[in-house]
């Protein structure tokens, strides 16, 4: 089994495999020990990774995350498709599983990467401002940018991490190894993020204003906020919200979009828990056997909590959700966030009503948070010279084009 980090519990549960298994063995290679200065420059494991993946040594298992670029190597062959065992040991029903986030990380109708946990990207906002829209598209996007201010003062890195980095499959086909960099959205929004956006140095000057971001929302200082939704815990902070801004305005509500693309893709679902198995694998049946103790109850509380307590993914299987929705909904006791300075907040636990706009938003989402380390890079480089004044939009993003082609061209 590969990984760039393994969680606690699955490391548990290998250890237990191989006390009790008389045939086979998990051997984990973790690259996360890769990861450090080498000299004056760092290297991560996650780096290391992908590289042995590109080079082809192939593992039974990979554990991957958001930060792997699994869909990468689903396009290029390198996953077999465990549709046969979901349907098979019974992981393919709606009623018991979240399965149209399974559907989300399939790939032409195959189920190459399994989610075991998930979370979900969105844009928060209110709807009397932004609308209620699940298929948001940038030309709503831009439109609604002519009168009102999209977001406070957003960091330039944030906006190129979730607009571009972790969508790349709105640029970039990695079966056909062709990519759009060139587009009109892509130019424009580039702009954006230069006109609009602000160095992460600034950071401090941004976050200690007096105003946090439910606030700006709520007085209609911005129309936005990007927000990963991975625990309850977020979804009672803009509960509060809600309380707040109903002393106002009675019948508005908190509303969550799409990140914007050019068809209105949904809602944006990853995951800090995915599986696969390498189609060349002697071993599949045996890798399964392993894989789907996975998502047994304990496991799936398990996986999506931190130490036990702090939630940071949701599980997959219904009835766990359920049980943890019940428990976040009757407790406030690990209900907790910070405000602006820092300090910790005591959080209104959610309501019934707040539980169900997590559930459409479930429901909602259809498109995976993919990345690729490289051609991140490439964008960054690009956009810092770009920053600094050293090229146009449109001479950076055919940078990009240029760059990005020939490293798709290169993969093995």
């Amino acid at each position: 089994l590969a990984c760039d980090t393994i969680p606690a519990y699955i490391k548990k549960k290998i250890v237990e495999y191989n006390r009790d298994n008389e045939n086979y063995r998990i051997i984990v290679n973790d690259y996360n020990k890769y990861s450090g200065y080498h000299g004056n420059e760092y290297i991560s494991g996650l780096s290391e990774l992908n590289l042995e993946l590109i080079e082809g040594n192939i593992p039974d298992i990979v554990l991957g995350n958001k930060n792997l670029d699994m869909r990468r190597y689903t396009q290029l062959g390198m996953f077999a498709d465990l549709g046969g065992y979901l349907e098979k040991d019974g992981f393919t029903n709606d009623e018991e599983y979240f399965t149209n986030i399974m559907n989300t990380f399939g790939y032409d109708g195959k189920q190459y990467q399994v989610p075991l946990t998930f979370s979900l990207t969105a844009l928060a906002g209110k709807e009397s401002v932004t609308g209620h829209d699940y298929e948001f598209t940038f030309d709503e996007f831009w439109k609604l940018g002519e009168t009102k201010t999209l977001f406070y003062k957003p960091f330039r890195e944030n906006l190129i991490q979730h607009f571009i980095s972790d969508n790349l499959l709105e640029y970039v086909d990695f079966k056909e190894r062709k990519c759009n960099f060139e587009s009109d959205d892509f130019i424009k929004l580039l702009g954006y993020i230069k006109e609009n956006g602000i160095p992460i140095a600034d950071y401090e000057s941004v976050y200690y204003e007096d105003e946090d971001y439910p606030v700006r929302i709520i007085e209609e200082i911005c129309c936005f906020d990007y927000i990963n939704i991975n625990s309850f815990d977020v979804l009672a902070r803009f509960k509060q919200m809600d309380v707040i801004n109903k002393k106002k305005n009675p019948d508005d509500r908190p509303a969550f979009l799409n990140i914007p693309s050019a068809k209105g893709n949904g809602i944006r679902a990853s995951s800090a828990t995915l599986v696969s198995i390498c189609e060349k694998s002697q071993y599949k049946d045996v890798a399964w056997d392993f894989i789907k103790s996975l998502f047994e109850d304990e496991a799936q509380k398990k996986l999506s909590l931190i130490n036990g307590q702090f939630q940071y993914d949701f599980p997959i299987k219904k009835s766990v959700f359920e049980s943890q929705a019940k428990s976040a909904m009757a407790n406030t006791d690990n209900m907790h966030s910070s405000d602006h300075y820092g300090n910790d907040v005591k959080l209104r636990n959610i309501d019934s009503d707040t539980l169900e706009i997590l559930r459409e938003l479930i429901k909602n989402a259809d498109t995976p948070v993919t990345c690729d380390q490289n051609i991140s890079s490439i964008i960054n480089e690009q956009c810092e010279i770009f920053f600094a004044g050293g090229q146009t939009a449109e001479e950076t993003a055919k940078a990009i084009q240029s760059r990005a082609t020939l490293y798709l061209q290169e993969i093995k």
